[in-house]
């Protein structure tokens, strides 16, 4: 993933189900399987990041991805947001991501992400599901849910033989819907995915009423030796349903 630009336009919408086309959250084929690193929230709950790593499909280069997402816009932070491919086939699966975290790790900590976050490890044994869902305070929990539907983007998958899948997703409170994204079109950074899925919801308390959440998706993309996972996030910061 070249998380150049961030493709989402958030409409507040009653039902997703009529673009639906609903998809198992894992292939059973090989492929680059990025792993998850959760940084999480900064200390204001302005901005939220995280990374993926891994072996790339193919090259058998290994990369590494660090996204840092403004919550309010819900857009890429440019000056952090960054990758790093090491061009050599004898590196282990990590490399990437420990050279790009020590570049990375002081523009972080001024932005206001803790060392213990930066530091955390990979999250394993991620189950991506078409609906998730978290307490977020006493009393006031978070849902979001996904789907995928067919829609162009920027690459002729057609020409590999694959298709290309938007995602619609929705965020709710309390079973209040608070915001919504759905794509228009399918950024070149994301290739030619298939499926997505949630993999996580976090959240971070902004001031009384008013709470950051991030739903964080996996999607798998056509690949050389089967199906490649990465990651997006949508983040807004939005008000606690009375």
């Amino acid at each position: 993933m070249q998380p150049k630009s961030k493709n989402t336009s958030f409409l507040f919408v009653g039902s997703l189900a009529i673009m639906c086309i609903f998809a198992p959250a894992s292939q059973a084929l090989a492929g680059d399987k990025a792993l998850l690193v959760e940084i999480g929230f900064n200390n204001d709950a302005s901005l939220y990041a995280f990374a993926q790593y891994g072996i790339q499909d193919g090259s058998g280069f290994p990369y590494a991805d660090l996204v840092v997402i403004e919550a309010k816009s819900d857009s890429y932070v440019t000056d952090i947001t960054q990758n790093v491919v090491i061009t050599s086939e004898q590196d282990s699966g990590d490399a990437a991501w420990v050279q790009l975290r020590s570049s990375a790790f002081g523009k972080l900590q001024a932005r206001g992400f803790s060392p213990e976050a930066v530091n955390r490890a990979a999250t394993i044994n991620l189950k991506p599901s078409a609906t998730a869902e978290r307490d977020i305070m006493p009393g006031v929990k978070a849902n979001a849910s996904t789907i995928s539907f067919p829609l162009a983007g920027s690459v002729d998958c057609a020409s590999f033989g694959a298709s290309s899948n938007g995602q619609a997703t929705e965020i709710r409170i309390n079973n209040v819907s608070v915001a919504a994204s759905v794509d228009s079109r399918v950024p070149k950074s994301r290739g030619c995915p298939q499926y997505y899925g949630i993999a996580k919801i976090d959240s971070k308390t902004v001031r009384p009423g008013v709470v950051a959440v991030a739903a964080v998706l996996q999607f798998d993309k056509h690949g050389f030796e089967g199906p490649d996972t990465r990651y997006m996030a949508i983040v807004r910061h939005v008000s606690v349903p009375q």
